[in-house]
């Protein structure tokens, strides 16, 4: 499965060895009552966390909702399921290849901005 998420990137994208993209977006929406700065963004609105998988056909391959406002896509993502799985090593990844004569193992990626970790897993 994974093998071809990467096939797709390379194919469409031009982006070998990616499996996905990572991004979140903030949901605007009407301060919940008593809830003090939780859902107050750095946009200066309130709103709710939405976070996402997505593979190279455009399509959601993983979604979480809810979050606070306030919190950071970092954050976010290191307490989102999918977070969860990818950092423990618990998706089934596959295993870095090698490339080209010097036998460099490449490991296969999700592509996102500079709120989400850098991690080799």
């Amino acid at each position: 499965m994974w093998e071809e998420k990467a096939r797709r990137f390379g194919e469409l994208w031009d982006f070998k060895y990616c499996l996905g993209a990572i991004d979140g977006k903030h949901v605007r929406v009407q301060c919940p009552p008593s809830s003090g700065s939780l859902f107050y963004n750095y946009k200066s609105f309130f709103s709710l966390q939405l976070q996402a998988v997505a593979d190279a056909d455009l399509m959601f391959k993983a979604i979480d909702v809810g979050d606070f406002g306030m919190n950071s896509d970092g954050s976010v993502f290191k307490n989102s399921t999918f977070g969860e799985l990818l950092l423990n090593n618990k998706l089934d990844l596959p295993v870095p290849i090698s490339m080209g004569l010097s036998g460099t193992k490449t490991p296969y990626c999700f592509v996102a901005d500079e709120a989400y970790p850098l991690k080799i897993i």
